[in-house]
């Protein structure tokens, strides 16, 4: 909220004495800032989106000419894309669980589809492994959490009848 001195300044024919119509002016004013503030991070937001998409169309035209002139496959390098994606939805929101997802999906592709002869065997094997550990755990975690309920029912029972 802007002090009086601030108001006086920005509403002139506000006199000093009359502090009603001074609270009044500050709070349309400090409205007014907020406003503002908020349609300037919408048009931040609407700057980096243009900015992703023009980077998207900048690194697909790189890697069509590259497969054009043989230099380096499409089937290997359209992982790239999904990486760009990845970091500039990361420099927008940082915690943003999509855009870790999509980058390290990404990387995975760019890693098997350029280094598969190397780790064929390990990935035949690694991945699948990393499937049923990740859902050996969901199991787990919904046992443990069934298990959580069932205590804390038991406890509610015991509680209301003891």
């Amino acid at each position: 909220m802007l002090n009086p001195a601030q108001t006086h300044a920005v509403c002139p024919t506000v006199m000093i004495r009359n502090k009603h119509i001074m609270k009044s002016c500050a709070s349309q004013l400090q409205m007014q800032f907020e406003k503002q503030e908020k349609e300037n991070e919408v048009e931040v937001q609407e700057r980096k989106i243009k900015i992703t998409g023009a980077l998207i169309l900048i690194v697909l035209g790189i890697l069509i000419i590259l497969n054009t002139m043989g230099v380096y496959e499409f089937s290997k390098s359209w992982p790239i894309l999904l990486i760009v994606v990845a970091i500039a939805t990361l420099t927008r929101k940082s915690r943003d669980l999509g855009g870790w997802f999509i980058g390290i999906v990404g990387v995975l592709f760019f890693i098997i589809k350029n280094f598969y002869d190397q780790i064929e065997n390990a990935v035949a094997y690694i991945f699948p492994i990393l499937l049923i550990l990740l859902g050996a755990y969901l199991i787990a975690e919904q046992v443990k959490r069934h298990k959580t309920l069932q205590r804390e029912d038991k406890e509610r029972i015991e509680k209301r009848d003891g």
